[in-house]
């Protein structure tokens, strides 16, 4: 399936209500949001980073131009075919 992953340099708060108007989050849905700032993914373990982006949509808000490069170079290790725009 597809997934959806927005990295973005906004706020997090901005971040997931903008989320939530594309539905990328749905209100209904089961379990809680996965959106974090930058520094927060970061500062967790590697397996925990790892962990998180195996599955469902996340958020990333402010967010470095250098942790995009780090977060495709993670997904590519997890075999996930990435597009970014």
């Amino acid at each position: 399936g597809i997934r959806v992953i927005m990295i973005t340099g906004d706020a997090k708060d901005t971040a997931i209500a903008i989320a939530k108007d594309v539905n990328i989050f749905r209100d209904d849905q089961d379990g809680p949001i996965k959106a974090f700032e930058g520094r927060e993914f970061f500062n967790k373990s590697e397996h925990e980073q790892l962990d998180i982006l195996k599955t469902g949509n996340i958020v990333f808000c402010r967010a470095e131009p250098s942790d995009k490069q780090k977060l495709i170079k993670m997904l590519q290790s997890l075999k996930e075919i990435s597009a970014m725009t």
